[in-house]
């Protein structure tokens, strides 16, 4: 039938101003490289401000032509570091949820994502788009104090297969009946077990340990997030006890 609407509008000079973001550090990265380093790191960036806004960040920075990517929340830690060719030296600390939303603006993997690095803000001009956002200010953690020099256990498994087991024996897990998954890595085999109220289950995976046999209980999520951000294939575990 027949329809009205009145709507309000404002003055197109009254509408935000658009920033403008110096070009005299800029550099380009291929699409699909962008977005595999954002997946490697951005699940351990911490989900709220709280009273450390930085750690909802990933500190980005280009060294000696590698590009690295970390984030960290205060329980995890994520780097991911990879070559690149002609990009000069910088660093800085953007939102992780900024950089979620870049990566959606991607539409062919081998497509160049360039970036405009400002002095506190950054642009990302993908496929026709430009995407600004704020950087975060501040010194990002010094996460390499807290990383071991060297490890006294390693051990190499599938990830698609640990993942497969862990999720398995998550099955118990949930908000109501949480608990950390038990891993007993003994030189052949780990056994990967959790216990509730709602019951108990244990798997054993083949691996062969390098070190003396350990026990350890991890969070079942964290663990998963950091497994299924690895690509397919091999995972090296790495174990020092720092305390």
């Amino acid at each position: 039938g027949e329809a009205t609407f009145d709507i309000m509008g404002m003055a197109a000079t009254d509408f935000p101003e658009i920033p403008t973001v110096s070009a005299e550090n800029s550099f380009k990265v291929e699409g699909k490289l962008f977005a595999s380093m954002k997946k490697g790191t951005a699940f351990a960036a911490a989900q709220n401000e709280g009273a450390k806004p930085i750690l909802t960040g990933i500190n980005i920075s280009v060294c000696d032509n590698v590009i690295q990517f970390v984030a960290i929340d205060g329980y995890r830690l994520a780097i991911k570091r990879e070559p690149v060719k002609q990009i000069n030296d910088l660093e800085f600390t953007v939102t992780s949820k900024s950089l979620n939303e870049a990566v959606k603006l991607i539409s062919d993997e081998n497509e160049k994502v360039e970036i405009n690095v400002g002095d506190r803000l950054i642009c990302f001009n993908i496929n026709g788009y430009s995407f600004i956002s704020r950087l975060l200010e501040g010194e990002f953690v010094n996460y390499e104090k807290i990383i071991p020099a060297e490890y006294k256990q390693t051990a190499v498994m599938n990830s698609s297969e640990i993942i497969n087991t862990v999720e398995r024996v998550s099955l118990l897990i949930n908000d109501t009946f949480s608990t950390p998954v038990r891993c007993v890595f003994e030189p052949e085999d780990v056994t990967i077990s959790c216990a509730t109220s709602m019951g108990r289950a244990k798997e054993i995976y083949r691996m062969n340990l390098n070190g003396e046999p350990f026990e350890i209980g991890l969070n079942s999520r964290y663990l998963l997030d950091a497994l299924k951000a690895c690509d397919q294939g091999d995972v090296l575990f790495r174990y020092m006890l720092l305390w």
